[in-house]
Parts: structure tokens; C-alpha cells; sequence
């Protein structure tokens, strides 16, 4: 791949981070694609100008086969936001990726678990602090419904005990307040307590922490949910997201309306959080069936 090539995937990278302050996983993600496709068009061409929209679809029909809607739809979000950047910096005169149509992503009901069921796995904990730890990831996840990236962002300075809240940077480094209750206060209290005999911790303003006394990842987060999820009997494998999508279910049965849940949820569009309109419609469905004499 040609240096002008190289050096316009450094500098959009840097202009991802430092400028459209997309996240970390984001940026690696829209890198990653742009990369790909320029080492696909440098067999062709060395120019940026000289790409237009029928050499990206050909990269996009290379192991198509292989590749999701949304997989697809990345990919072309990707192209879109390089062209975008290369055309402000005059590196291009036209967007190519402009012309191409993002794929429309199959809807697929979101998993979730019963409400009798995260109370299962939201039981007592033992008396050793992982276990006090797991049991406070699990109550804050569900009681506030927030993402993985989310909870490990969280300083213990964004809990507010006294209004039961949490100030969440979610999505397009974009904050908002989320309620918990109760019963995740006291896990939260209980965690807090715990958290001071771990080595260090004194030193780390993180909310949670690892077994070694730095910020907890993502990945512990997600061995615990599955962990938890898996004493449940006849239950598939599921992660930290069928919590949230649980929580969000849970709370659309109750009557919660479409704008709070998409405040909580942080969902920049409202259709996002239209889904669990159908998961609710579903549910009512099945209760009818079974319920109503003449179902």
C-alpha cells in the first residue's frame, strides 16, 4: 500500500479521536474497514480521486457471502466517514461512499430473561469480595440498565446515594442520569465497604475494580454475567446485554413510557428504543394465550 495511502489512515484516525471523538471501539472498527478497502483499491489505483462507488462495491461483494447486514452497513459507514474526512481536507472532490445504500439489518427481538429470573441471579452474596463485587455489577446493570462500557467508565464520584442516580458518559461521549433502587443502593454500599481491602484501591477513583486493584474490564464484566446467567436452568448462553435488554423489557411491561426508557437506555434515536415495543406486544400475546379461556 502506497505512503499516501498510509498516512491518510493516520491522520484519519487521529481526526476519529481528537475530533469526532468517536470511541475507542469505534475508531478501531472504521480504521480497520478503511484499511482493508485501500489495501483492496492500491491493486488498482494509488490516487484517492481515481476511487469512485463502483470499486468500493466491488470490495463489498468480496466474501459477501460472509459478511452481516450489519457487518455490511459498518463497512459502508466506514467509507463514508474516510470520504467525508478526505473531501474536507481536499484530499478528494466527491464522496464515493455517498452513492451506496446501507443494508437493511434483519429485526431480531432482543433476548431477555423473565423477571423471577434475575432474581435468581440476583441473590444474596458471600462474604468474600469478588462475590460482594459480582453481585453489585449485576444490581447496577439491571436496576440502571447501562451498557458494559458504560458501568466500567464509572467513577465512584458519578454515584449519587443520596437521589439514587448515576451519571452514565454513554455514546457520543454524551451524559445523562440514570435512576437505581434499593436494592442496588445497598449492593453499591456493601461493594464500596468491601472494595477498601483490595490492595490499592485507595489510589483508583474507578468504581469497580479488578482482582489486582485497577479499573475492571470489560471482560471480567461479561465473564460474571455469563457466570450468573448460566446457574439458571434451560437458559442459553447470554451476556451482559440481555440484562439491559431484560431491565428495558421489564420496564416497558410495567408502563413505562417510549421517551423515559430511551433517556434511560441513552438511545440518540427514539426508533431504537421502539423494539421493546414488539417485545411487550409478544409477551402480551403469549399471557393471552395462555390465560384467556378462548384464546
Amino acid at each position: 500500500m502506497s505512503r499516501v495511502y498510509e498516512k491518510s489512515i493516520e491522520n484519519f484516525a487521529d481526526f476519529l479521536v481528537l475530533t469526532a471523538r468517536k470511541s475507542p471501539q469505534t475508531s478501531k472498527a472504521y480504521v480497520g474497514d478503511v484499511r482493508s478497502f485501500l489495501e483492496y483499491a492500491s491493486k488498482i489505483t494509488s490516487n484517492l480521486k481515481d476511487i469512485d462507488q463502483y470499486l468500493i462495491r466491488e470490495w463489498l461483494a468480496t466474501d459477501f457471502d460472509r459478511h452481516t447486514a450489519a457487518t455490511l452497513g459498518r463497512r459502508i459507514a466506514s467509507l463514508r466517514a474516510f470520504f467525508k474526512w478526505a473531501k474536507s481536507v481536499g484530499l478528494v472532490l466527491t464522496n464515493p461512499a455517498i452513492a451506496i445504500k446501507t443494508p437493511k439489518k434483519p429485526q431480531h427481538l432482543p433476548k431477555f430473561l423473565s423477571q423471577k429470573q434475575v432474581a435468581q441471579i440476583l441473590g444474596s452474596a458471600s462474604d468474600d469480595v469478588i462475590s460482594i463485587r459480582n453481585l453489585a455489577i449485576l444490581e447496577l446493570l439491571y436496576a440502571s440498565a447501562i451498557r458494559v462500557s458504560e458501568l466500567c467508565g464509572l467513577d465512584i464520584s458519578k454515584i449519587d446515594f443520596d437521589e439514587m442516580s448515576v451519571k452514565v458518559l454513554g455514546k457520543g461521549n454524551k451524559e445523562r442520569i440514570v435512576p437505581f433502587g434499593i436494592p442496588c443502593k445497598v449492593a453499591l454500599e456493601n461493594w464500596i465497604t468491601a472494595r477498601a481491602s483490595i490492595k490499592g484501591s485507595e489510589k483508583q477513583s474507578a468504581l469497580f475494580l479488578g482482582a489486582r486493584g485497577k479499573r475492571i474490564d470489560p471482560r471480567v464484566v461479561r465473564e460474571v454475567v455469563y457466570q450468573a446467567i448460566s446457574e439458571l436452568e434451560e437458559i442459553e448462553k447470554l451476556g451482559p446485554h440481555a440484562i439491559r435488554h431484560s431491565a428495558a423489557t421489564h420496564m416497558m411491561e410495567s408502563g413505562a413510557d417510549l421517551r423515559t426508557l430511551q433517556e434511560i437506555l441513552g438511545h440518540a434515536n427514539l426508533a431504537t428504543t421502539q423494539i421493546y415495543t414488539h417485545v411487550s406486544v409478544k409477551r402480551l400475546q403469549e399471557v393471552f394465550n395462555q390465560a384467556h379461556p378462548r384464546a
